[in-house]
């Protein structure tokens, strides 16, 4: 009910490979010595990501972690965890010095090669009958030797993972002269043929993995390409071909959710992808393409190796622990909600009408359940925005994390437009960023202090406008470091219920399901779709997925909610009026009442029995509850003619099931779910469960639709005859009424009425665990209301907001301590400091207040005035926009989050990691090219320096110093002290020490290393070490900074590196200086070095 259905066509895409670089989820997130650090991944797809974090937190610290990863599709979740457990299986043996064969066996046997050797295929078997044995109950897998590291939520999914090993180990044939093989490699090379069209995109997806250098290497990463998907294994990293001949095929990369008989693999499917190899491809314009697609090759072998020996390490150690889910994201983030008692949770009525077909609260084994009820620190989403959307994604996150500065939700697009990120997040929004984060209580940490630290380098061959480049933002809680402490915090914002309801009724209209309806027929594609208020509509929402939204605000928000709700409902009544869709309305209003938002009137607590209804008397219609479930069995020669006739195929889309008596009263639902399978009836027909079928479309299973139809759709004159119809989704046609009927008649499917007993079936809840049947409750239960009484020690946050649904005024009142004031005295005047754009400090005679903004503010003034003899403290401001190209790249950085003030000596060192080093030479050219193509660099190629915006000023200064240094690399001599002094005024205020230029593996960018400090002897002699910088030739730049702004933007964008250092330090058990989590000090103390010996800062 939260995602919208589609029907399982048989042309399922199976992604056994990530198609992005692994990214460090701990990068931003300092761990502890006591606590694990928690990591939840939805959506996570391929283990690159579990793999590369653990490796580089093994490098780090000592610290333990805990993974909770999601995953909808069986298929990918059993190739995670069959790698998880070899792994750990072997884990001795790799510490004992086998490592490199096992995990060489690794890459050629399991993980990469669509064709593997008989002797490859024994060994994946092997291991595969071990898990098949462990895996026949939760009790059987937790007395595994796994099952202390790896724990399996529910039966349900053990289930799954079972199915999925049980095919690799007795599942086809699978080897040289087998039937499967012969189709399976037939249907491979018809798949590289017909998508030689798109070769050098799907090319330019993989060049990512080269960052800087992703031009020099498209040429050798289609010869990979082609290698791969013509051969069947990875390119050999030498002339002599490794093993034995590849000639069976690997069950973990042919079995998926799909038809068993269809090659699902995705087209662009590639072993690189999710790898990083700047360095092996800096020479890739000096040497032939087969050169260099055998060395990034080898990288990613390298890689690979490296991240299975530090899990390995990680696990033997007991320092990893994981917990494995499969089902949908946002069902699964919602129970946790649950699990954790949040006050946003979604009830246990509203979620008796999922699409499972039991109705069934998620049942997590009691382990689970304890580890799953704490917060997290880590929450990585992958790129299910673009598919479930952001509106959907924010409400059921946001409340699972750990309240710390400290903090991270990443969000990922594989859609951004090219010209900012920011246009695309404010899209897929529907508001400003600002708006969003005080309503969702997060922020993209990049939009608060001006500078956005992570920016990829735009993917090649991506044209102007268009939606296609990759982009991560990393959200923190408006209580972030970044944004000051929590003193003085109000995380309830209060709000006009008529601009509340005005901004609920856009994101409803921005959120209604574009139900597009695709056909192909005749070789042509005929698309019908909604009109969307914005461009960004590729995400698909649902009536449920509004509500739990409102029900996320209804927490974080305070305004008169009856009213609110009351002209919310009314304008979404008269909008659907003029569409003929009332029916949607219905759905809403049960949905809101089922979540606690809305009095819609008593619904009837007596759910009936699965089964059928022979005829809708006057009993059966008051036993009914408020929202019914029902299922249509569409026979499969039905489905088949129906196919036949009209020559074409759905496109995975919903249906949409019509119910009216006798051509009249009609109301539309969608469909809830669709898929191919049986129902199972007892003798008596009074149960029955819903199966479906693997086969899919290839069975000849029936067709399965199932509804949620209110109620009240059923309660008429039992003389009438009900009927209801299948139709392919059209609430998107964009055409008449008359127009739409004759589409609908058109396009039926199926047709029958309420009491035909073979056909059409209403659906209960099945009992939980715990024996408790969840039905609908009689009374109206309300969501928690949240209290924004005067209190003298909080703030009340009042927000305005504009027709758009923008914040256009935020203003902050508490009550001061009652004092002799007397009637007749003036109020004083408070003293008004701005500490930052999110924090400011009033002073009153004796008093001093902090007062913190949920977003960057501006126009800050203050007052305190005298009301029924209370005296208020007022603070008003206007929210800051966002947009990059306008003020954020002059808002000033909450310096005070460093330290109480920017201190000249201070060190920005970035923490040194274990990416590359730049160090040849001839990669001058290309980083040149890089730079220009980075957002935030295209400014000075028109633009003088003096006419700049800030953030472009510092761009071009940073791609200078970077070239600077560069030339001292090609000089004969011994490389000589690069100094860079920014002068104001005839003063050196700054003066940055280059140390080394790395990529950036995340952003596929690069990461300048220096020491910033002031221009003095001690300084120098703490950057040259024990020699006498004296005797040591200094290479002077000297930067002119025209204004004190500029001054003042150099000293922000300093202090955000000096934030990024503390919480990405990474210092090992044996360095000089130790430093715990992100507690590092900025000055150091007289006479300290200011390098540590581990050469990873100071």
């Amino acid at each position: 009910m939260l995602t919208i259905s589609g029907l399982n066509h048989g042309t399922y895409t199976f992604y056994p490979l990530g198609n992005t670089p692994a990214v460090d989820l701990l990068r931003d997130t300092p761990t502890s010595d006591s606590q694990p650090a928690r990591l939840l991944l939805l959506g996570c797809g391929d283990a690159r990501n579990v793999l590369f974090t653990v490796a580089q937190e093994v490098a780090r610290t000592k610290n333990s972690q805990e993974y909770t990863v999601c995953d909808f599709q069986p298929a990918v979740l059993a190739r995670n965890i069959y790698l998880f457990t070899y792994l750990a299986q072997h884990s001795e043996s790799i510490k004992g010095g086998e490592g490199a064969r096992i995990v060489s066996s690794l890459w050629n046997l399991y993980y990469y090669h669509f064709l593997i050797s008989e002797d490859d295929l024994k060994v994946l078997r092997t291991h595969a009958k071990v898990l098949v044995s462990h895996s026949n109950s939760l009790t059987s897998w937790q007395d595994s030797p796994f099952g202390s590291s790896i724990e399996i939520t529910n039966a349900a999914t053990l289930s799954a993972l079972h199915r999925s090993w049980s095919l690799y180990a007795e599942g086809k044939d699978f080897r040289k002269h087998g039937d499967f093989r012969t189709q399976f490699t037939s249907q491979m090379q018809h798949k590289y043929v017909m998508n030689q069209r798109a070769r050098g995109v799907l090319s330019h997806n993989i060049s990512r993995s080269a960052g800087i250098h992703a031009a020099e290497v498209m040429d050798a990463i289609e010869h990979c390409h082609d290698h791969y998907w013509t051969h069947g294994v990875a390119l050999p990293t030498d002339s002599v071909a490794a093993g034995p001949q590849k000639l069976a095929v690997n069950p973990a990369l042919s079995f998926s959710s799909a038809n068993a008989n269809v090659l699902a693999i995705w087209r662009g499917t590639n072993y690189l992808a999710g790898f990083h190899f700047p360095t092996s491809s800096e020479t890739a314009t000096r040497q032939p393409t087969s050169k260099t697609a055998q060395a990034i090759t080898l990288a990613a072998q390298l890689e690979f190796a490296g991240w299975c020996k530090g899990f390995a390490s990680a696990i033997n150690a007991k320092r990893i622990h994981l917990i494995a889910h499969c089902g949908e994201a946002l069902r699964f983030a919602h129970e946790i909600q649950f699990l954790q008692s949040k006050p946003s949770a979604l009830p246990k009525t509203f979620r008796i009408y999922d699409r499972q077909h039991s109705g069934q609260v998620l049942d997590i084994c009691a382990s689970s359940r304890q580890k799953l009820s704490n917060p997290f620190n880590v929450i990585e989403t992958s790129n299910l925005s673009d598919h479930i959307g952001l509106l959907a994604l924010l409400p059921a996150t946001s409340a699972l994390l750990h309240p710390s500065p400290t903090s991270v939700l990443y969000t990922e697009t594989l859609r951004a437009k090219d010209d900012v990120d920011d246009s695309s997040l404010q899209e897929m929004l529907g508001v400003d960023a600002v708006t969003a984060a005080i309503i969702f209580g997060v922020i993209p940490a990049g939009l608060v202090n001006g500078f956005m630290i992570d920016v990829s380098i735009p993917d090649i061959g991506s044209h102007e406008d268009s939606y296609s480049m990759r982009c991560r933002f990393t959200w923190r809680l408006t209580t972030s470091s970044q944004l000051g402490t929590v003193v003085g915090t109000s995380s309830v914002a209060e709000f006009d219920p008529d601009q509340l309801s005005a901004l609920l009724f856009r994101w409803y209209k921005l959120m209604e399901p574009a139900d597009t309806t695709s056909f192909v027929y005749g070789g042509y594609d005929l698309t019908y779709q909604s009109s969307k208020g914005v461009k960004y509509d590729t995400s698909t929402y649902t009536q449920a997925s509004f509500v739990a939204l409102i029900r996320n605000l209804r927490i974080r928000a305070a305004t008169h909610w009856t009213s609110c709700i009351s002209t919310l409902v009314k304008s979404i009544h008269s909008y659907h009026s003029q569409q003929s869709l009332q029916h949607c309305t219905e759905e809403l209003t049960t949905l809101l009442h089922l979540a606690g938002l809305y009095d819609s009137g008593p619904l009837r607590p007596n759910a009936i029995p699965i089964g059928r209804v022979q005829q809708m008397t006057e009993s059966v219609t008051t036993s009914l509850p408020g929202l019914v479930k029902m299922a249509l069995i569409v026979p499969y020669a039905v489905w088949s003619s129906w196919q036949e006739r009209h020559f074409m195929t759905i496109v995975s889309r919903p249906f949409t099931l019509r119910v009216y008596i006798d051509d009249v009263a009609e109301h539309h639902y969608r469909a809830l779910d669709s898929f191919f399978g049986t129902l199972e009836s007892n003798k008596s027909r009074t149960a029955a469960k819903l199966r479906s079928d693997p086969k899919a479309w290839a069975g000849t299973s029936d067709l399965i639709v199932t509804c949620n139809i209110r109620s009240v759709t059923l309660m008429s004159p039992t003389n009438q005859s009900f009927h209801a119809a299948i139709f392919p989704s059209f609430g998107g046609l964009d055409v008449d009424v008359s127009a739409r009927q004759t589409f609908m008649n058109n396009r039926k499917l199926f047709e029958t009425t309420i009491d035909d007993e073979e056909h059409v079936y209403f659906l209960r809840s099945s009992p939980g665990a715990d024996g408790e049947q969840f039905e609908v409750e009689s009374t109206f239960n309300p969501a928690p209301v949240v209290s924004m009484e005067e209190r003298n020690d909080e703030w009340k946050l009042m927000v305005n907001l504009n027709g758009d649904g923008q914040a256009s005024g935020i203003s902050m009142t508490r009550l001061l301590p009652t004092t002799a004031l007397s009637r007749k005295a003036r109020p004083k005047q408070a003293e008004l400091v701005v500490m930052s754009p999110t924090r400011v400090r009033l002073c009153l005679p004796g008093r001093e207040y902090h007062a913190t903004f949920p977003c960057p503010v501006k126009g800050v003034s203050s007052e305190t005035q005298v009301n029924d003899g209370k005296q208020h403290l007022l603070i008003t401001a206007t929210p800051v926009s966002i947009q990059r190209s306008s003020e954020s790249s002059r808002m000033a950085f909450p310096i005070q989050a460093s330290g109480t003030q920017f201190m000249p000596t201070s060190l920005a060192r970035i923490a040194l990691s274990k990416q590359p080093v730049v160090t040849a030479a001839t990669t001058r050219e290309s980083i040149h090219s890089s730079l220009r193509l980075s957002k935030g660099f295209t400014g000075f190629n028109t633009e003088a320096p003096a006419d700049m915006s800030g953030l472009d000023w510092i761009s071009m200064v940073v791609g200078d110093i970077i070239m600077s240094f560069l030339e001292t690399k090609l000089l004969d001599n011994a490389p000589q002290p690069l100094q860079v002094q920014f002068v104001y005024m005839g003063i050196t205020e700054v003066v940055f020490h280059p140390i080394a230029i790395r990529y950036d593996v995340h952003g596929g960018g690069l990461v300048l290393d220096a020491i910033v400090t002031t221009l003095s002897n001690e300084a120098l002699s703490l950057i040259c070490g024990r020699h006498d910088h004296r005797m040591i030739q200094i290479l002077p730049v000297s930067i002119d900074v025209a204004t004190e702004q500029r001054l003042t933007v150099l000293k922000n964008f300093i202090a955000v590196c000096v934030e990024r250092s503390r919480q990405g330090w990474e210092h090992g058990p044996k360095c000089a200086y130790k430093a715990k989590g992100a507690a590092i000090p900025l000055t150091h103390e007289p006479g300290e070095n200011m390098l540590c010996s581990c050469g990873k800062g100071y």
